[in-house]
């Protein structure tokens, strides 16, 4: 097997973070320089040379690879990075992974043969996407899916979000609030679910409601998982008063199902939704939503990129989380009037 980043950090005893900076020019401390040089003579360890080349030949050019142009929440940000990037005069490349590994590798390898000079990526699955991408030696940053690994990353704070939705529903009276998650996803969007579960958690902490894991219903950020959900609710001997849907497909499958039942918002259930969609203020009633802060995590992607082309690598990695916005609409029933 080839030799990898990942390898020469374990070797050097390093984090992968500080082999990335020095591959990509970065200051690093004279120790570990060292030890990452003896590292990658002993491995015989070769990063990318097609990469490596266009350090000091920039093609003003930048990969964007992304999961899915067909999903609205991506399709926005997407063109938001187009003008984003072509107003720092850059081009952009655009190519997907669907959530599969080969095609992300054959993704990634189309962006360093057009020689980018740096990429911005959701996350594809495992930590061996981290390694593909750090093995380009290309300066990345990961956006919207934020996984526990040593690199640039720009999000929405989904957690603090989700607080925020169920403390929204205690102040309007509600005690009995149930989530619909993506903790099922086989992706990497899977500790996304898992971190806006953890905003609920703590909100139910802190308001001292004790947690049913009943009205926990785990889904796959689907559609058909988002109906689901509600079907599994429809089973207990009580509907909550109050349900939350942590992303978009779901809304889209949870309100089918509360339609195809008859079941009134918010007069029989109150509905938060996770992103913010055009649908969700056509929608009658108007959804209270979560808004995601897309032009921070577009602008914020792009400036840390071009801050690590310029070989700048202090502060590396930055983690960045921008908070998201509770949108106020007329899906919220007040129990206490």
């Amino acid at each position: 097997m080839a030799v990898t980043i990942i390898d020469v950090a374990n070797s050097a005893q390093v984090s992968i973070s500080t082999v990335s900076k020095y591959l990509n020019g970065g200051n690093v401390r004279d120790q570990n320089r060292k030890k990452i040089e003896k590292a990658i003579r002993e491995l015989n360890y070769h990063p990318n040379r097609a990469a490596q080349g266009l350090k000091g030949n920039h093609t003003f050019q930048i990969g964007l690879l992304i999961n899915n142009l067909a999903m609205p929440y991506t399709a926005n940000l997407t063109e938001q990075f187009v003008d984003y990037i072509d107003e720092k005069g850059y081009h952009i490349i655009i190519a997907s992974h669907h959530d599969n590994k080969k095609q992300a590798e054959k993704a990634l390898s189309l962006l360093i043969n057009r020689q980018v000079d740096g990429i911005i990526y959701i996350p594809f699955g495992s930590k061996s996407d981290l390694a593909s991408m750090l093995n380009a030696s290309i300066p990345f940053v990961a956006f919207d899916r934020i996984e526990p690994y040593p690199c640039d990353m720009v999000s929405g704070n989904g957690s603090t979000a989700v607080y925020q939705a169920v403390e929204h529903l205690v102040h309007h009276g509600h005690r009995k609030i149930a989530i619909l998650t993506g903790c099922k996803s086989q992706t990497a969007v899977r500790y996304n679910a898992q971190n806006r579960l953890s905003g609920y958690l703590r909100a139910l902490e802190d308001y001292m409601i004790p947690v049913e894991k009943e009205l926990i219903i785990d889904g796959d950020f689907t559609t058909d998982s988002g109906y689901a959900g509600i079907e599994k609710l429809l089973q207990l001997d009580h509907l909550p008063t109050a349900l939350i849907v942590t992303n978009y497909y779901m809304v889209v499958g949870a309100l089918r199902c509360l339609n195809m039942h008859h079941i009134r918002i918010p007069d029989e259930i109150s509905f938060i939704a996770f992103d913010d969609m055009p649908l969700n203020s056509v929608f009658q009633p108007r959804l209270t939503s979560i808004r995601q802060p897309t032009s921070n995590i577009v602008r914020s992607s792009v400036d840390l990129l071009l801050k690590r082309i310029s070989g700048d690598y202090q502060s590396y990695p930055e983690i960045l989380h921008y908070p998201c916005e509770l949108i106020s609409r007329n899906s919220v029933k007040n129990l206490y009037h």
